[in-house]
């Protein structure tokens, strides 16, 4: 194989790479990256009258307006907690220094339940909404990756 460096691209049998173009993200950066979405929108359910005021109409389909607004508020501290979870372990727990401790899969685990959930009962029920699904399937995949990785960091 023939190959040309120049220091930021990689010429091998006529072909550019670009290795050196794409930076170099820990497993930490990408936890931040999936589960700040969860955070953000845990924190619009609990401090948004109108976010969270959407959420429980949507639950209204399926359930009493009270108790819509019980799992709202319950989903939004789960968002927030299990986000944090990751995002302590990796910025300010010394003894993680940038992984994801076992403490995190629990977290994990239970952002992909409530994905699922949500899923089930949103956007499934009673037409259901493709995008949001596909959407939602992805950001499981990743979730699912990422319980993965907090398995092989111990």
């Amino acid at each position: 194989m023939i190959g040309i460096e120049d220091g930021m691209s990689t010429i091998k049998n006529g072909m550019i790479t670009i290795e050196n173009y794409v930076p170099e993200i820990t497993n930490g950066q990408a936890a931040i990256g999936v589960v700040m979405m969860y955070f953000v929108s845990g924190l619009f359910k609990l401090f948004s009258n109108t976010a969270r005021a959407f959420d429980v109409k949507r639950m209204t389909k399926l359930f009493p307006p009270k108790f819509s607004l019980i799992l709202v508020v319950l989903a939004g501290v789960l968002e927030v907690i299990a986000a944090g979870v990751v995002g302590w372990d990796i910025y300010f727990d010394v003894k993680t220094e940038g992984k994801l401790s076992p403490i995190s899969r629990y977290a994990i685990l239970a952002l992909i339940l409530f994905t699922f959930l949500a899923t089930l009962f949103l956007y499934i029920y009673p037409t259901p909404r493709w995008r949001a699904i596909l959407s939602n399937i992805a950001t499981t995949s990743a979730l699912m990756l990422l319980y993965n990785i907090t398995k092989k960091s111990d």
